[in-house]
């Protein structure tokens, strides 16, 4: 509970992450027990599900509504619950990835993704002048 950043957006209830942190090694095992036998069961906890849709500014005029995307905040515990999840998919799955393969990792990053992309189609066109390039990402 403790490893979650509470600068991200809001959670759905009125509960604060900032105290939910705070209570964290009082509330850690009753978060432990709800969230494996959640995953026992296979089933979410329907508190849980509820989210509020909140606008995210990108850039420009703050006054313009084309400017903003909306969000999902969901609650703490289901947070919590997701990155259980995810730290145990990926400790499975990690040493099937192949080098190349970027999903799933930290890094290398999405920009160091897209320069191997670019090397591989300047390097082919160096060698040999192609008529035609499909890509599909």
């Amino acid at each position: 509970m403790t490893k979650l950043d509470v600068k991200k957006a809001k959670e759905a209830n009125s509960i604060g992450e900032n105290l939910l942190k705070k209570l964290a090694p009082t509330l850690s095992k009753s978060q432990f027990l709800i969230s494996k036998t959640s995953l026992n069961k296979g089933k979410f906890p329907e508190k849980w599900k509820t989210s509020v849709n909140a606008p995210l500014h990108q850039e420009g005029d703050k006054a313009a509504i084309m400017f903003y995307r909306p969000i999902n905040c969901l609650s703490f515990p289901s947070k919590v619950l997701e990155k259980i999840v995810f730290d145990c998919l990926h400790n499975a799955i990690r040493k099937f990835l192949h080098d190349s393969q970027f999903d799933f990792r930290q890094l290398p990053s999405c920009i160091d993704r897209i320069i191997c992309f670019l090397d591989k189609i300047y390097r082919d066109n160096d060698t040999k002048l192609p008529e035609e390039l499909t890509v599909f990402y």
